[in-house]
């Protein structure tokens, strides 16, 4: 039980480190998406007053920024499953009891469903919305995961507040960890961070 615990805690703080760290490094090297995630900050944030709910619903410029991160970034490239009966796939046929790795990094780049698949865009999701449900770095059906919803809210939260306290710029060019389980940034990633001079410390997150 304790090792179930331990792997549990590991896996949620790696992967949501790494998405985070990568929602950062793509709205810094991509000026003009991260000017639309300012610009909605503006309207919705008010210094001083908490981040709650509804207001997380309404940015939804920084929505598809975040999904699009995880769509390029996925945070497991790679999972496994079982066949429970054959499936047939194109020419092939999966027999039942048969393990089947599924590659997120793979299929979310694929050019039958996302166009310019290795470009970050996210206002691909506000042309096409039903290209959300092609995105499956969290699992899907039964066995997705149950975290994936607090991982989006914390994304938010963390995304949210850093962009509105400070002016970030990247030091570095951000390249992945060489491993074939989560990918976060390959350190050294450095950020030049300035304090906002208009920027107040919330309350509450």
């Amino acid at each position: 039980m304790a090792a179930v615990l331990l792997g549990t805690t590991f896996a949620g703080h790696d992967s949501t480190t790494g998405h985070l760290s990568w929602a950062v490094a793509d709205l810094l090297q991509h000026p003009g998406e991260l000017g639309k995630v300012l610009a909605e900050q503006r309207g919705y944030l008010r210094p001083g007053e908490p981040l709650d709910l509804p207001t997380i619903h309404q940015m939804t410029a920084l929505q598809r920024a975040l999904r699009e991160t995880g769509r390029l970034h996925t945070v497991a490239p790679v999972m496994i499953r079982r066949a429970m009966r054959p499936l047939q796939v194109a020419d092939a046929t999966i027999p039942a009891g048969a393990d089947v790795f599924i590659a997120a990094a793979l299929s979310h780049r694929c050019p039958a469903i996302f166009d310019a698949p290795a470009s970050y865009t996210p206002d691909r999701y506000l042309t096409a919305p039903g290209l959300a449900a092609h995105l499956h770095g969290f699992g899907g059906g039964t066995h997705r995961c149950l975290g994936e919803h607090y991982a989006g809210l914390l994304a938010h939260v963390v995304v949210s507040r850093l962009l509105e306290r400070f002016d970030l710029t990247l030091a570095d060019t951000p390249k992945p960890v060489p491993t074939p389980a989560f990918k976060g940034v390959r350190s050294p990633c450095r950020v030049r961070y300035r304090k906002r001079l208009d920027s107040t410390t919330p309350q509450r997150a």
